[in-house]
């Protein structure tokens, strides 16, 4: 009987695509493909492994669960890093690859910890067609601190996004390593934008509703440097104005669905969250931008007076100082 289920599951269309990213994530992507194969669903699905070009013992780790679960695991080894190359090889690799009706992302170094994340996840968007992404709740662990933040979408410690307007003025986080969206919502953009799932979150809720589930199904393992984690001074800036770019051109993607006043609050909020930072690395072009916009606009009398003071040696090494004080790298 059981082998009947099986032959009858295997015939069933693919419902659901994990993809899943990797490079020298050796102590942590087993608990990651554990995560995946522990799953419990009445429909097929499958999981694409991405080892780009490891240089520790994950491509080694890979090939076990491939061997072992081969109707789950399908690896892709690469012998040439893609990400280094920021050409788009990456996601062409991968958008070749992906084939489920839904699909769903954890990198190698994050982990599922609820078997039943997936049927969940699919039952509701199989009865919800007018949604086009569900996402849950995830508990984040600092690997360095061997510390839990536990229900962290729910903790209190981000501003939620409810839809279209809310996720673009908080450029949201909204865990996607929790996702199942549909496929046909998969990015179709070429633009190298410095968080990609942003903008992916932003199309859905323009042409749908996306829908959370208050529920912990996966851990965000934070190991230290990142992008948008990182001591180094430039890398946060280029991160925030990477972000700042991603929310100018979504203003005009989908301008009637953003007020004069919401994009005013976003392009002021923005520009006087990055200006001490811009004035400490000497980014002029940016410092000149933020003086024309923000010309006789409604701000904080610190950020008015940093405006002002920006030419200043002075201001610029007391500004320098103080992101040392507060553990930067500049």
């Amino acid at each position: 009987m059981d082998k009947d289920i099986a032959i009858s599951k295997e015939e069933q269309p693919l419902m659901v695509t994990i993809r899943c990213l990797t490079y020298n994530h050796e102590p942590y992507i087993r608990q990651c493909l554990e995560g995946f194969v522990m799953q419990k669903t009445n429909f097929r699905f499958e999981a694409i492994v991405h080892d780009d070009a490891s240089t520790d013992g994950t491509a080694a780790i890979i090939r076990e669960y491939a061997e072992k679960y081969p109707d789950i695991i399908k690896p892709i080894y690469e012998t040439e890093n893609q990400y280094s190359k920021h050409d788009g090889s990456l996601r062409r690799i991968m958008d070749a690859h992906t084939h489920g009706k839904y699909v769903a992302m954890c990198e190698g170094d994050d982990y599922w910890i609820d078997p039943l994340k997936l049927q969940k996840q699919v039952d509701f968007l199989e009865a919800h067609p007018d949604y086009g992404l569900v996402y849950t709740n995830v508990d984040f662990y600092f690997q360095k601190q061997d510390k839990f933040e536990r229900s962290y979408i729910t903790s209190g410690k981000l501003a939620r996004s409810y839809d279209f307007l809310s996720h673009l003025i908080n450029g949201g986080y909204i865990a996607p390593c929790t996702w199942l969206y549909r496929r046909e919502y998969m990015p179709t953009y070429t633009q190298g934008y410095v968080d990609g799932t942003f903008p992916l979150a932003l199309d859905i809720w323009a042409n749908s509703k996306i829908h959370f589930l208050d529920e912990v199904t996966t851990v965000y393992r934070v190991v230290g440097e990142s992008a948008s984690h990182s001591r180094y001074l430039a890398k946060r800036f280029a991160f925030g104005s990477g972000v700042f770019r991603i929310k100018k051109e979504y203003i005009e993607k989908y301008r009637p669905l953003v007020p004069d006043e919401a994009k005013e609050r976003i392009y002021v909020d923005a520009y006087s969250m990055l200006l001490p930072a811009a004035i400490a690395l000497g980014k002029t072009e940016f410092v000149n931008e933020a003086k024309t916009y923000l010309k006789g606009k409604r701000m904080p009398l610190v950020r008015r007076a940093l405006l002002s003071l920006s030419g200043c040696l002075i201001v610029v090494s007391l500004l320098r100082f103080l992101y040392r004080v507060k553990g930067n790298i500049v």
